[in-house]
């Protein structure tokens, strides 16, 4: 059956923005000098990108930790940031998680697949969801979750060995650093000071 691409033009069905072909690369992967292909995470713009050299192949829409910043304990909700490599991909369909909200052992949390990543951190990994409206925000326990039918369309594509490199959201950090900077310079302009240069 055919789909209707008219009624929204420039949506996909499951109204994401297009991907990838007219969307610039992150400079990462345009920088880049990998050969062969490899997956990179923008943790600023909550995107995995799945590339070949420095040409994106695809990418898809990612969930990332509930505390934005590198990973610097075990447990303390952080996504790593670095130069990392794929572990190894299991079956994950019969596995459960309790998630601490008050809901219970959650059936399919991690969706069909886990691709574990070879961090230094245990338990890191690239996986589906039960919860596919959570993708786009800082939800999850440090890993990084997808849409199911958006992993199955990666896994695929990746092998054991992979290289995966996650950014650092520090345009995220710069960006809220710069919205708060207006409000500083108000703040210090308006403070009355006397003829000493000190504040009253």
């Amino acid at each position: 059956m055919a789909k209707n691409v008219g009624a929204n033009k420039g949506l996909r069905d499951d109204g994401e923005p297009p991907r990838p072909a007219d969307e610039p690369a992150p400079a990462a992967i345009a920088r880049s000098g990998e050969k062969g292909r490899w997956i990179y995470i923008d943790k600023a713009g909550f995107r995995l990108y799945l590339a070949e050299g420095n040409k994106v192949i695809d990418s898809w829409g990612v969930a990332l930790g509930k505390v934005p910043g590198n990973k610097q304990k075990a447990g303390d909700m952080r996504t790593p940031e670095g130069s990392f490599s794929v572990q190894q991909i299991q079956d994950a369909r019969s596995w459960t998680h309790d998630f601490k909200d008050g809901k219970g052992v959650i059936k399919n949390a991690y969706g069909p697949w886990f691709i574990r990543l070879k961090t230094g951190w245990s338990g890191i990994g690239i996986h589906g969801t039960h919860d596919p409206e959570s993708i786009g925000t800082l939800t999850s326990e440090g890993c990084i979750r997808m849409k199911n039918e958006d992993l199955q369309e990666l896994k695929p594509l990746v092998v054991k060995g992979m290289k995966v490199v996650i950014g650092s959201n520090a345009a995220q950090e710069k960006k809220e650093e710069t919205k708060s900077a207006p409000e500083k310079a108000v703040k210090e302009k308006s403070s009355p000071k006397s003829g000493n240069g000190k504040k009253k």
